[in-house]
């Protein structure tokens, strides 16, 4: 988990918007609006999936990605969100600058 106040609230917004975090290929993704499951089990699902790509500081799409749910990070209401701001997580305002200006590969 990351120790950085800024990591932490960061990863609290994406989760909130329904973003995963993938703990062994360290990727953030979220299945694609509008889009249904090819396979889902207990242990898995497949499906199209957008994640953000640190190298390229795009989001790419990739289609039968398979999510194993023991390798997504599961963050609960406290987890290593420090105490003065447990209840309530600052808003950060996103939108017209980094998130929305990202490019998506097809």
């Amino acid at each position: 988990m990351p120790r950085d106040v800024l990591q932490v609230v960061a990863a609290k917004e994406l989760t909130s918007r329904e973003w995963l975090y993938h703990k062994e290929q360290k990727i953030w993704f979220t299945q694609v609006p509008n889009t249904e499951l090819v396979m889902k089990t207990p242990t898995f699902e497949k499906g199209t999936y957008k994640y953000f790509d640190p190298n390229t500081w795009k989001q790419m799409t990739k289609e039968n990605f398979v999510v194993e749910y023991d390798k997504v990070m599961q963050m609960n209401e406290n987890q290593n969100v420090p105490t003065s701001m447990r209840g309530g997580m600052p808003k950060i305002p996103f939108g017209s600058g980094a998130v929305s200006g990202l490019a998506q590969q097809q």
